[in-house]
């Protein structure tokens, strides 16, 4: 079955949320009206087609990555082609589907296996509910149609000059000016706007769509998310581990035509500042760091905190205890590669090979202890820093994904270090702190700083039709001018001559009158008549 869109959109908004692990591409009809299809419990505008583009499957080759229009050849380009072509959609679903059922079927066998309940297969249920789609047929782009394409890519990195480079891709470069002046095709030209952003303004703006059931609230007021200054508008911060470690923080923004929304996004760094260690162990732990990325001076408190973080930590634990390691396990890290965190985390809940599921791999529940230490304590670190009595959000894949050690009370690992900030403790009772249960904070940000270009876009072309109109207007006006300016030279001119001719008769009456004076006429008449008689 294939959906068709009936109406031919003014315009298609396309997002990326570019990461170290995925890159996940969106497309969004919208109409003369700006309506859109959103989702009946959230309210978000759900994408008309969606894909991911896993780094790991090098769509694009590591030998391109340093070309300056990798991006746009290998991402971007084969991305529009995909969205207005049926059947490639149509197999990326069907690979996507048989990927799912696999996963869902190695979770039905762990559940037998392990005697869990039924979470996991709830798990799969939602997971199958994102790609159960079916190929939308659009209608195709003219050569210099009417349609337009505003696009937002947010990215990792820091945005300089609407371009940004990839460090976890050796440099990738995306470039926003790039993108909008390439017209090697009828779907690049289309593109009128392209903005890129840090992926935590992204994150930050994804904030703004938040409903209560996607959030979990873990210490402080309570928000009321039905309300866009709720807590009476003061700053927000988001703070998120995943891939890496991110964090931004909004401020309330002036409301006119072009600023829509009561909050402003800026981007942070703070991911990358210094990991403080607290007890011996950590110090030796900062040690270590600083052996394997030769940085004698300071570490990045990301090396800790994040899903890489969590495989340094657990790498760390491994030669300092080697006779805690398990095998089974161990070998599963040492071959993971880039999902190494991600072994560590499943195995801090259970150990594998034992059905009564009453233990877990020690090693791998003493590097997530550390991790979601380090974790609390930076969220703490931002709470005191920004005061962000609008919320505190911790979101990013690692939330998620290891709530236990988040939302297990006041006593876990995380809210321990979060609430221990000495003289200043107090200031985070004023700080509503939530944990974000959603991942794709990230999309929902791109999709509404998007609009926002749209926005500034139309609002541009507005004014620029106000300018020409203006300059059409002086212009006639000038016309107008010059017609009534050259009509009354004609007039001076017409009654220049008029009074010139008069000036010359009078001139040549006067010549006359001096050259033949009337005493000497009458008397040459007498003399004439005299002779005559």
């Amino acid at each position: 079955m294939m959906q068709q869109l009936e109406q031919h959109p003014v315009v298609y908004l396309v997002t990326g949320d570019i990461g170290g692990t995925n890159s996940r591409m969106s497309l969004y009809a919208v109409n003369a009206h700006q309506c859109q299809t959103v989702h009946k419990a959230t309210g978000v505008a759900v994408p008309t087609i969606a894909r991911t583009y896993r780094n790991s499957e090098q769509y694009v080759p590591e030998s391109v990555l340093e070309q300056e229009d990798a991006f746009v050849q290998y991402i971007m380009k084969p991305f529009l082609s995909y969205c207005w072509n049926v059947e490639e959609q149509q197999q990326y679903i069907d690979r996507m589907v048989k990927e799912q059922q696999e996963k869902k079927r190695k979770k039905q066998q762990e559940q037998e296996k392990d005697k869990k309940d039924d979470s996991a297969d709830e798990e799969a249920k939602d997971e199958d509910d994102e790609i159960s789609q079916t190929p939308v047929r659009l209608p195709p782009i003219r050569e210099n149609g009417p349609t337009k394409i505003v696009c937002c890519i947010a990215s990792a990195g820091v945005v300089s000059n609407n371009q940004v480079r990839l460090t976890n891709l050796k440099g990738l470069l995306i470039c926003g000016t790039q993108i909008e002046r390439d017209t090697s095709n009828a779907y690049m030209k289309s593109i009128v706007r392209c903005v890129i952003i840090n992926d935590f303004v992204a994150q930050g703006y994804g904030c703004l769509t938040l409903q209560p059931h996607e959030v979990q609230h873990l210490y402080g007021p309570t928000i009321d998310f039905s309300s866009p200054n709720n807590n009476g508008g003061g700053p927000k911060v988001c703070v998120g581990a995943g891939t890496g470690l991110g964090e931004c923080y909004l401020t309330q923004s002036q409301h006119d035509e072009t600023h829509r929304d009561p909050y402003s996004c800026f981007p942070s760094e703070g991911g990358h500042v210094e990991y403080a260690p607290r007890n011996e162990l950590e110090v030796e732990l900062f040690q270590y760091l600083s052996r394997k990325y030769a940085s004698h001076h300071r570490i990045s408190v990301e090396r800790v905190v994040s899903g890489k973080g969590l495989a340094n930590v657990y790498e760390f634990l491994a030669q300092k205890f080697p006779k805690s390691i398990t095998k089974s396990v161990h070998e599963q890290f040492l071959q993971a590669g880039d999902d190494q965190g991600r072994v560590v985390s499943e195995y801090s809940k259970k150990q594998p090979g034992n059905s009564s599921n009453k233990e877990a791999c020690k090693l791998c529940q003493q590097a997530m202890s550390i991790m979601m230490s380090a974790y609390g304590c930076e969220v703490g670190s931002a709470a005191i820093k920004w005061i962000p009595t609008g919320g505190l959000f911790v979101s990013g894949g690692l939330t998620p994904k290891n709530m236990e050690y988040i939302a297990g009370g006041l006593d876990t690992d995380f809210m321990t270090s979060y609430r221990n900030k000495g003289r200043v403790s107090h200031i985070l009772d004023r700080v509503p702190l939530h944990a974000v249960l959603v991942e794709d904070l990230g999309v929902r940000g791109a999709h509404k700083a998007a609009l926002v270009a749209y926005q500034d876009y139309c609002h541009e072309q507005k004014q620029k039709q106000q300018r020409l109109s203006k300059q059409k207007q002086n212009e006639d006006e000038e016309d107008t001018y010059w017609i009534m300016s050259t009509t009354s030279m004609k007039t001076m001119t017409t009654n220049r001559l008029v009074i010139a001719a008069v000036v010359a008769a009078a001139a040549s009456m006067c010549l006359t009158l001096a050259l033949f004076p009337p005493a000497s006429r009458t008397s040459s008449s007498t003399t004439s008549r005299s002779s005559s008689s």
